[in-house]
């Protein structure tokens, strides 16, 4: 039996070496960011494009008051309008609460992907992390799909920082676990720009550089990996903070 192939590389290199299948499903996010429809207009330019379902990822209803809310959904809004300019009729919108229920988003997904191909794209350029963790879970155990591509494009520049944390830390949607104690603690950490409140997740645990491991992406580029590099300095002082 051969072994699954997993080519990593820029976008129409990789749909290159997969000329033998001329169309793809595309899943992705409708966001107040340009390069959140980058994937889907380069689709549609090389005419590969079978469908798209698009979550449209609406600002919290239940986080009152939003001072970001009016401005996000009239961003939200024309992205929309250009990503159906773009697809026409092969493109679905899914309106979707940023902070909905487990449940929610997992029926959510299951229904996106059950409109999807066995060739299927997953843009993850502008899907929250409590999206894409489950999309991509449940596409690899569906069976359903023989090639997944999982697709990011990177910003021009990056703005001022607009992150705030709605919620306390909690394990993503479909990867909960029962909490560990004693020797055997492990805290895995997904490197990325903003550490927001980390001290919270550990619940008065010590831990040390022994049992704690990041997991750093890869290939990271400039100016990510210089983000990526702080976020490992203020890891390292939210450790120290914790032994102390």
């Amino acid at each position: 039996m051969n072994s699954p192939y997993r080519p990593s590389g820029p976008y129409i290199w990789l749909l290159g070496k997969f000329a033998a299948m001329p169309s793809w499903s595309i899943v992705g996010t409708t966001s107040a960011e340009d390069r959140s429809l980058v994937a889907l207009s380069q689709l549609c330019n090389y005419n590969r494009l079978a469908n798209a379902e698009f979550l449209r990822v609406e600002p919290s209803s239940s986080r009152r008051p939003n001072r970001f809310r009016e401005s996000t959904i009239r961003k939200l809004d024309a992205r929309q309008k250009n990503a159906s300019r773009i697809a026409g009729k092969s493109i679905q919108h899914h309106p979707i609460d940023l902070l909905c229920r487990e449940e929610v988003l997992i029926r959510m997904c299951k229904n996106c992907l059950t409109s999807c191909g066995q060739n299927l794209i997953i843009d993850i350029s502008s899907m929250p992390k409590r999206f894409f963790f489950p999309l991509i879970s449940l596409a690899l155990s569906s069976g359903k799909h023989e090639n997944i591509i999982a697709v990011y494009a990177s910003p021009a520049k990056y703005g001022a920082t607009l992150a705030e944390d709605p919620l306390p830390w909690n394990a993503f949607p479909m990867f909960g676990a029962t909490p560990l104690t004693g020797k055997g603690l492990k805290l895995i950490i997904g490197v990325g720009y903003q550490p927001l409140r980390l001290s919270e997740i550990v619940n008065g645990i010590r831990f040390n550089p022994d049992n704690v491991e990041l997991l750093l992406p890869f290939p990271s580029v400039h100016p990510g990996f210089v983000k990526n590099w702080e976020f490992v300095r203020q890891i390292r002082l939210e450790i120290k903070q914790l032994r102390d």
